[in-house]
């Protein structure tokens, strides 16, 4: 057996083993960064995605509340639950003025004795996201219902009612008629019923929730009118006509005369 010289032998694969690790480092790097790269791009698609489904969460619960212009969207005269019941209670619409005057009382009287009164529960406020750390959750007593919700509940509270009779008016008419949701506010509180304005300055008032329809069997100049609809409550500090509003209006008032001004200047 032929020996080979010490000096002369090339120990086995230990010639590429540098070049090998180096190789494989690298690749263990690239890979590495890859991942890195795809979970902060994957991350961030699912950031962006749950912060989308936050604030159209936090929009529809924050509706409820009827803020603002928000209110606009619970006046609801095609919804074809509504067009069902105002037929049903009222028949068709036609352009006979005392068939148009007695479709109102009807649509009131129902509204009257088949919704019963409640008061809202508390609704959370959800906050904007925010990447400071003192986003707080808060709650307000207030919970507005769409007139489909009422009817099929048989309960609400002043601006549930409200919208809905204001809806079933609207549809009634086809919207040939001006139809409003009117709010007070006071000091304390707030309340809501429906105002049709009609021709020569006049208006009618109907409270489904205060039981009270002032000129329904033949219309009030507007001042008289809002005199009697606010003077069911006297002991109401600073109370005062705040807004009206439909499918279609919205209109804040800072004061009784304000609206006055607004509504003649309609009629």
């Amino acid at each position: 057996m032929e020996v080979t010289p010490e000096a002369n032998r090339k120990p086995v694969g230990r010639g590429t083993t540098p070049l090998v690790i180096l190789t494989v480092l690298l690749i263990a790097v690239l890979i590495s960064g890859g991942v890195a790269v795809w979970l902060s791009v994957s991350l961030h698609a699912d950031n962006d995605l749950l912060r989308s489904q936050y604030d159209k969460m936090r929009g529809e619960v924050n509706l409820r509340l009827g803020q603002g212009e928000d209110c606009k969207a619970f006046v609801t005269p095609s919804d074809g639950f509504i067009a069902a019941k105002v037929f049903a209670i009222a028949g068709t619409f036609t352009d006979n003025v005392s068939q148009n005057w007695a479709g109102w009382g009807q649509l009131y009287d129902w509204v009257v004795e088949n919704i019963e009164y409640s008061s809202d529960s508390r609704l959370p406020i959800l906050p904007a996201l925010s990447s400071s750390s003192d986003m707080q959750l808060s709650w307000e007593k207030e919970y507005w219902r769409t007139p489909k919700e009422t009817l099929e509940d048989e309960t609400g509270d002043c601006e549930d009612m409200a919208v809905l009779l204001a809806s079933m008016i609207l549809n009634y008419t086809s919207s040939k008629y001006s139809t409003w949701v009117i709010t007070w506010t006071s000091e304390s509180s707030s309340h809501a019923a429906v105002a049709i304005p009609v021709q020569g300055g006049n208006l009618t008032i109907l409270d489904p929730a205060g039981d009270n329809e002032i000129g329904l069997h033949g219309s009030l100049p507007a001042s008289d009118a809002v005199a009697d609809w606010l003077g069911d409550w006297p002991s109401e500090l600073g109370i005062h006509v705040t807004s009206v509003f439909s499918n279609t209006t919205y209109e804040t008032f800072t004061s009784t005369s304000e609206f006055l001004e607004w509504v003649t200047r309609r009629t």
